[in-house]
C-alpha cells in the first residue's frame, strides 16, 4: 500500500471551500426578515440576505485576528438562526476544518449539500471529512458526486482512485487514476500508485513504466525511488535498486521500509554483515522507533550476534511494541 503517497494527498491538496462563496441561498434568501445573532451585530428585522453577510464579515475578521474558535461561536449562531443558508453551513464547515473537527465540518458539509446547490466542491469537501473520520464508503459516494458534478477536475478522481485502492476495489482505483494521468499527465501521485498496484500484481514492466514517469516528474521523492527500487529487486536487479536508493536522504534511510529493503538488496547480493549493519545504524538513529528495534533484532538474530539482537528486542518492549515478547522468547529469554 502506498501509504506515503496518500500521506502526500493529504498534506499537499487543500478543500477548496472558500468564504467568498457567499450570497444568500434558499428559496427565501433575501425575502424575509429575521433576528439578530449576538456578537455579529446584526439587529432584529435585518433581511435574512444581509444579516447572512454581517455575520460572514464578522466571522472572517474573527480569523483574520486567528480567532478561529469565537469565528466558529458566531458561525455557530448563524446556522442555529438560518439553518437553511448555505453560506454560513459552508463558512462553518471550513472555520470546524480550520480548528481539527472533521466530524462536526461533515456534518456540515453535509447539510450544505442538502441545501444546494451540490457544488463539486463541497462534495470533494464532504468526502474529505468522511475520509478523515474513517468512512471510507461515504466518502467514495461524495467522490463519485463531485467526479459527476465537475468531470475535468483531476483531484477528484485521485482522492476517489485512493480510497477505492484502501478499500480493496483496486479495478476501480485503476480507473480513477487513470482518468487522473488524462486530465493531468503531470500527475506524479497518479503515475506513482498505478505503478505501486502493477508492482503488487507482479506486472513489472508495467510497473517500471509508470514509476518512471512518477520519477522523471518528481525525481526527489524518496517514494517513487522506494517503488523504483522495489521493481527492481523484484526481477532481481539489487545492484540497480541500491543505486536508486543512494539518492534517499539520511533522514528517510531511517525509516523502516527504507532500511528494510536496502538491507534485502545487501542480502541479495550476500552482503549480511552490510545488510545487518544498514538495519542497526537506522535503528539506533532513531531509538524511540520501536519497529526499527524489532526489525534490528530480526536481522541480528539471522547472524548469530545474538546480545545485540537482545539488547534491540528489550528496547522494542520497552517502547511497547507486541512481537518484542516472541522475538525475545526466540532469543531463548
Amino acid at each position: 500500500m502506498l501509504g506515503a503517497a496518500a500521506l502526500l494527498l493529504a498534506a499537499g491538496v487543500a478543500l477548496v471551500v472558500l468564504l467568498s462563496q457567499r450570497g444568500p441561498s434558499g428559496a427565501e434568501a433575501g425575502r424575509e426578515s429575521g433576528g439578530g445573532v449576538s456578537g455579529s451585530r446584526v439587529p432584529a428585522g435585518v433581511p435574512v440576505g444581509e444579516a447572512v453577510e454581517t455575520i460572514l464579515d464578522a466571522a472572517q475578521a474573527r480569523i483574520r485576528a486567528g480567532q478561529r474558535e469565537e469565528a466558529s461561536r458566531i458561525l455557530g449562531e448563524g446556522v442555529r438562526t438560518y439553518p437553511e443558508q448555505q453560506p454560513l453551513r459552508l463558512a462553518y464547515a471550513e472555520t470546524l476544518v480550520a480548528l481539527s473537527r472533521p466530524a462536526e465540518a461533515y456534518d456540515q458539509f453535509l447539510a450544505a449539500l442538502t441545501i444546494g446547490p451540490r457544488t463539486g466542491e463541497t462534495e470533494f469537501a464532504a468526502g474529505t471529512m468522511a475520509r478523515l473520520t474513517e468512512r471510507p464508503g461515504l466518502a467514495i459516494e461524495h467522490y463519485v458526486a463531485a467526479q459527476t458534478a465537475d468531470p475535468g477536475n483531476p483531484i477528484y478522481p485521485l482522492y476517489l482512485g485512493q480510497v477505492q485502492r484502501s478499500e480493496g476495489l483496486v479495478e476501480e482505483a485503476k480507473a480513477s487514476l487513470v482518468r487522473v494521468v488524462n486530465l493531468q499527465p503531470e500527475n506524479a501521485i497518479a503515475w506513482g500508485t498505478l505503478a505501486d498496484i502493477w508492482l503488487g500484481e507482479n506486472k513489472l514492466d508495467l510497473a517500471m513504466q509508470h514509476i518512471g514517469k512518477a520519477r522523471q516528474l518528481e525525481p526527489l521523492v524518496g517514494t517513487w525511488r522506494l517503488i523504483e527500487a522495489r521493481i527492481l529487486k523484484r526481477q532481481s536487479k539489487p545492484e540497480e535498486a541500491l543505486l536508486v536508493m543512494e539518492g534517499l536522504s539520511e533522514a528517510e534511510r531511517r525509516q523502516l521500509q527504507y532500511a528494510r529493503l536496502i538491507a534485502e538488496c545487501h542480502a541479495m547480493r550476500g552482503e549480511m554483515e552490510r545488510a545487518v549493519d544498514g538495519v542497526v545504524r537506522a535503528s539506533e538513529a532513531s531509538p524511540m522507533d520501536a519497529d526499527l528495534a524489532i526489525e534490528a533484532a530480526v536481522w541480528l538474530q539471522r547472524i548469530d550476534r545474538i546480545d545485540e539482537a537482545r539488547a534491540c528486542a528489550r528496547r522494542a518492549q520497552m517502547l511497547g511494541s507486541d512481537r518484542a515478547a516472541e522475538i525475545l522468547a526466540g532469543l531463548g529469554e
